[in-house]
C-alpha cells in the first residue's frame, strides 16, 4: 500500500503542478518601466509609440513594444499638459507656451497662450483646434495652425475640458458645466448644487462630485440621470460606455451603473489616485504607492508597489502606460481575453484531481 500511495501521489503532483503554476501566474506583467527626469505629468500611446512628459519640461518618445527610447528634449521650463493628435505632439508649459513638435522631436512651433491649464484635463486638442483653460476661469481657443480664435469667460478655475460632437467644447468651472460650439457661442450651461472637488467630461456624459458630497451624472442635455450620496468623497472618475467607477479618499473603488446603482464596492485601504479600465480590466493606483490590477467580478489578479503615485493612465489593446509621480514610466501587459477564466477553470480542474487521486488511493487500499 505504501509504494502504491507514494507512486499515485508523484503522479497526482506531475499532473496538477502546470495548473497551479498557471494560476499562480495570473495578473499582469510588467513590459518595461523606465526613469524619467522628473515626476511623470502626462503619458499617451500613438501608432505604437509612448509619448510622456516630465515635470521639469523633458519630454520623451519610446518604443511602446520594447521600451526603446527613441528620442528625449528639455524644453527648459515645467511641462503641465500634452496631447498627441495626428502625429504631433502638443506640450503645454506652467508659463503657458505651447510646443508643437513632430513625431521625431523637431520643434515645429512655438506659441504663447492665454494661460496654462490648471490640470492637464484642462487642455485638449481636436480637428476644431487646440483648447486651454486656465486658473482663472478664462477659455482660449485656437487654430490648429496656431491662430487666436476666441475667449470665454467659465469663472473659477477650469478643471476639464472634452471635444463635444458637434466640434465644440465642453468645460467643466468652479460651479458649472458650460457646453460650447465651435466659435465659443454658449449652448448651454448646467447649475452644481456646489463647487466641484472632481469631473469626469465624455461627449455623452458629465459626472461631477460636488462639495456637497453628491455624485451628480448629466447628459448632453442637461437632465439628470442620478444623484448620489456615496458617503465618502470621491477623488477620481472614470466613465466607461454603460456605468462609472469612482475612486474614493476613503480607498474604495465603486462601480456605478448608469441608473445610479451602486453595483460593486472595492476597498484598497488607501486613498484612490488614478483610475483605468476597458471591457475586461480594472486598474486603480492608490496613496500609499501601490498599484491594483482587478478581473471581472471584482478579483484582485494583481497588485505591485510603484515609486511613487501613479498619476497618469493609458490604454493601448491589451497594454497600460502608467507615470509616476516618482518619475517612472510603466508599461503593463494585460491577460489575454479570456485567460482569467481558462485559469480559473484550471484550478478548479486542480482541486477535482486532488480529489480524485484521493479517492483512488483509499481503493487501492
Amino acid at each position: 500500500m505504501g509504494i502504491k500511495f507514494f507512486f499515485t501521489s508523484v503522479f497526482a503532483i506531475i499532473l496538477i503542478s502546470p495548473l497551479v503554476s498557471a494560476q499562480s501566474d495570473l495578473g499582469a506583467i510588467p513590459g518595461w518601466s523606465k526613469t524619467l527626469s522628473g515626476s511623470v505629468v502626462e503619458a499617451h500611446v500613438y501608432n505604437g509609440f509612448v509619448y510622456a512628459v516630465s515635470a521639469d519640461g523633458g519630454v520623451y518618445e519610446f518604443n511602446a513594444s520594447s521600451g526603446v527610447l527613441l528620442w528625449s528634449k528639455s524644453l527648459g521650463e515645467s511641462a503641465a499638459a500634452v496631447e498627441v493628435y495626428r502625429g504631433f505632439i502638443y506640450v503645454v508649459t506652467s508659463n503657458a507656451t505651447l510646443y508643437v513638435m513632430s513625431s521625431d522631436g523637431t520643434v515645429q512651433g512655438k506659441l504663447r497662450l492665454g494661460a496654462h491649464p490648471a490640470f492637464p484635463e484642462g487642455f485638449i486638442v481636436s480637428d476644431t483646434g487646440f483648447f486651454v483653460g486656465g486658473t482663472d476661469g478664462r477659455l482660449f481657443a485656437y487654430s490648429l495652425d496656431g491662430r487666436f480664435m476666441w475667449e470665454y469667460g467659465a469663472g473659477g478655475s477650469v478643471m476639464a475640458l472634452s471635444p463635444s460632437k458637434d466640434g465644440g467644447v465642453i468645460v467643466a468651472g468652479d460651479r458649472q458645466i458650460y457646453y460650447l460650439t465651435s466659435s465659443g457661442s454658449l449652448v448651454r450651461n448646467f447649475n452644481l448644487e456646489s463647487y466641484l472637488r472632481s469631473v469626469r467630461l465624455t461627449p455623452n456624459l458629465i459626472v461631477a462630485y460636488t462639495g456637497a458630497d453628491r455624485l451628480v451624472a448629466l447628459n448632453m442635455s442637461g437632465d439628470q440621470i442620478f444623484n448620489l450620496n456615496l458617503a465618502d468623497e470621491v477623488g477620481y472618475i472614470y466613465a466607461l460606455n454603460d456605468s462609472l467607477l469612482a475612486g474614493t479618499r476613503g480607498g474604495k473603488i465603486m462601480h456605478v451603473l448608469l441608473n445610479g446603482t451602486v453595483l460593486s464596492s472595492i476597498n484598497l485601504n488607501s486613498s484612490v489616485v488614478a483610475i483605468t479600465s476597458n471591457d475586461q480590466y480594472a486598474m486603480a493606483s492608490t496613496l500609499n504607492d501601490r498599484l491594483y490590477l482587478y478581473g471581472r467580478n471584482n478579483t484582485l489578479l494583481w497588485t505591485t508597489p510603484t515609486t511613487g503615485r501613479i498619476l497618469t493612465f493609458d490604454n493601448e489593446d491589451g497594454h497600460i502606460i502608467a507615470g509616476s509621480s516618482g518619475g517612472t514610466l510603466y508599461r503593463f501587459n494585460l491577460p489575454q481575453k479570456g485567460t482569467e477564466e481558462l485559469k480559473i477553470a484550471a484550478a478548479v480542474i486542480a482541486v477535482l484531481f486532488v480529489v480524485a487521486s484521493i479517492l483512488l488511493i483509499k481503493s487501492w487500499r
